[in-house]
């Protein structure tokens, strides 16, 4: 990564062309500095670790209601705190190659 103004650095910044299409002309002009895309990516990380951590232990605690054994859902219990700090750390990798 390079950072502004070093010898070999881009000279300006360019969105992959997958998110071009997705976004409308009013949000791409916004997201041209790659410190505002960073900060979108993180914030974006945010609700996104949150979702996984709703679908995933909703769709576990489903499948451990079924048994008779409470260490399962303990195990389910404190698998909140891995999955969303996981989808958190992967989109700072994201921001941070940017």
């Amino acid at each position: 990564m390079f950072l502004p103004g070093e010898e070999g650095a881009p000279s300006t910044f360019v969105l992959p062309e997958w998110l071009q299409h997705l976004l409308p002309d009013e949000v791409l002009g916004r997201l041209e500095h790659p410190w505002i895309f960073a900060g979108a990516i993180v914030i974006a990380s945010l609700v996104i670790a949150k979702l996984v951590d709703w679908l995933t232990t909703g769709i576990l605690l489903r499948a451990v209601r079924r048994t008779s054994s409470s260490l399962d859902d303990e195990v389910v219990a404190k698998l909140h705190g891995p999955i969303i700090k996981t989808v958190i750390l992967a989109g700072l990798w994201i921001a941070s190659s940017v």
